[in-house]
């Protein structure tokens, strides 16, 4: 007898918690085929827009590195060369005289651009600083009041071609002699 009432209370409970469902219809196939068909069509769109979107801030970041490279490096050296005289090339590197007597090189090594100094009276050029680096192409164009560059500069998001030119220290009277 407790069994009977026992199945009897646990019908009634299970018919109660079903009668309010029995009003809600959920997804249709139908209706589920369509959202999965938009959501296929929607993911790969949003996904090369995405990617667009980050290729092109990485070129906007690396262009801008180039250019604060560029620009550091100009300011740099127009102010060395505005010193400078006597200007000459031998074997792709630039040469050429500071007011002190020191001679200093400028060339082009490993997609670098490396200065180093040969102080009056000695042999050899010692120290070496990198001035500039990413740098493919530099092209050094002297002339007998200064010095044409042309500077090509690659790094893995951008690419940077400029040229300048620095005109060198003005002789005055007094040095002619």
């Amino acid at each position: 007898m407790e069994r009977e009432r026992w199945k009897n209370e646990k019908r009634q409970v299970d018919d109660a918690s079903l009668s309010g469902l029995k009003g809600e219809a959920g997804f249709t196939y139908l209706e589920l085929v369509i959202a999965m068909s938009v959501l296929l069509i929607l993911l790969p769109a949003l996904f090369f827009i995405t990617r667009t979107f980050m290729s092109e801030i990485k070129g906007l970041d690396g262009k801008e590195r180039l250019v604060m490279e560029s620009m550091a490096f100009s300011g740099y050296i127009h102010q060395e060369l505005k010193q400078g005289s006597h200007f000459r090339m031998d074997n792709g590197s630039l040469y050429f005289q500071l007011p002190n007597g020191d001679t200093v090189c400028y060339r082009h090594q490993k997609r670098r651009v490396i200065r180093s100094v040969r102080a009056q009276g000695e042999t050899a050029f010692k120290g070496n600083t990198i001035l500039l680096q990413d740098v493919y192409y530099i092209a050094f164009v002297p002339d007998p009041v200064g010095v044409g560059m042309k500077i090509g500069m690659q790094n893995w998001n951008a690419s940077l071609d400029w040229s300048t030119y620095v005109a060198g220290r003005v002789r005055t009277s007094d040095e002619a002699e």
